[in-house]
């Protein structure tokens, strides 16, 4: 069962909470195949000599990476043709693999259809040969044969929205007062930084080196991968409290990564409030995990000039997606002027009107 989408808003019967958003290993599994599948499409249109090679080792790196997870999670045992096809025979492998995979309700299938929009991204140095929401409407079809390119172009719009207001208001005033146009270039997130909260996190378990980083990844949900992603639609992992057997407590994942990357933290909340859009019923649950999660931040160690302007930034980033979800139409043409002319205390003043 897919999800449509009825006047820009996609719909389903079923209410859905946050603890619902993540990924098993059989979603990460798929993910992970429909990623493949953009990757070598775009491969097999590019024409640069240059570019083929970037993008041939960028597959094979990816395909050498889910191989290696796919054994340690014992995934789907699909999964083995379609790391072991290659180059030009990845699609059609792929296409065989999800052929008779089992249909997901329209939780599943918006998850997915959204991580892999927000998170699949090919490495800094290349570009798209054709236009990319194009190549993931075709992995999503082997899903979905409904699944139209004008709802996938809808929904990584709809993202981009998020992410480059969310980057924008997470710059200190004075930043912003330099910017053209009023809103900054967006980037692509370092998936390095997940495998460093992810070390950290194993370290936190009691464990070191490879094991550590390992588990810590396994802990994230299958760790980075996603080329920014960490296996949850949504940045549900980034706003949950998490503690896993006892290892730990608190926002420890959150409160690391906005310290380590507020970037990396941008990019998951601009997935979750994307998500609350498409599901309004999550944005009460959600609210109050953001102003929990504004709380942890601000008690967070952050250590040195680098550390303290990370979490500044992280503060306004949380501030800006609840602000989001909050304001109303009014609200939100207000907030406008401050994004062009940024002025101290104007975002409070709003806040109060």
């Amino acid at each position: 069962m897919s999800v449509r989408s009825v006047n820009g808003t996609e719909i389903a019967g079923i209410n859905m909470k946050l603890s619902d958003v993540k990924f098993d290993v059989a979603d990460l599994a798929t993910l992970r195949a429909l990623q493949m599948f953009v990757f070598a499409r775009d491969l097999t249109e590019t024409t640069s000599l240059k570019q083929q090679g970037s993008k041939r080792t960028n597959l094979r790196d990816f395909q050498k990476a889910t191989a290696e997870w796919g054994h340690e999670v014992e995934a789907p045992q699909w999964l083995d043709a379609v790391t072991e096809a290659d180059g030009s025979q990845v699609p059609a492998a792929i296409s065989a693999a999800l052929s008779g995979s089992p249909a997901r309700d329209a939780e599943r299938y918006g998850l997915l259809r959204l991580e892999l929009v927000a998170s699949t991204s090919l490495p800094r140095g290349t570009k798209w040969a054709v236009n990319a929401e194009s190549l993931h409407g075709e992995a999503l079809r082997l899903l979905d044969p409904t699944e139209s390119n004008g709802d996938v172009e809808g929904l990584a719009k709809r993202f981009r929205q998020s992410l480059r207001r969310i980057s924008t208001d997470a710059l200190s005033p004075a930043l912003r007062l330099g910017l053209v146009g009023g809103s900054v270039a967006l980037t692509v997130v370092s998936s390095g930084v997940a495998t460093a909260v992810g070390t950290a996190i194993g370290g936190a378990m009691g464990l070191s080196g490879a094991a550590a980083t390992s588990a810590g990844l396994a802990f994230l949900g299958g760790g980075s991968l996603a080329a920014g992603g960490f296996g949850m639609a949504g940045g549900a992992l980034v706003v949950t409290v998490v503690s896993k057997a006892g290892y730990m407590g608190s926002r420890y994942v959150a409160t690391s990564l906005a310290i380590k990357s507020p970037e990396a933290m941008i990019h998951e909340l601009a997935k979750l409030e994307v998500l609350c859009e498409l599901r309004p019923e999550l944005t009460s649950e959600v609210l109050g995990h953001l102003e929990a999660l504004r709380d942890e931040l601000g008690a967070t160690d952050a250590h040195g000039k680098d550390g303290m302007a990370n979490r500044a930034k992280a503060v306004r980033a949380v501030d800006s997606v609840t602000r989001r979800l909050t304001d109303t139409a009014t609200h939100r043409r207000w907030r406008m002027v401050t994004r062009l002319a940024p002025a101290p205390g104007f975002d409070d003043w709003v806040d109060g009107r």
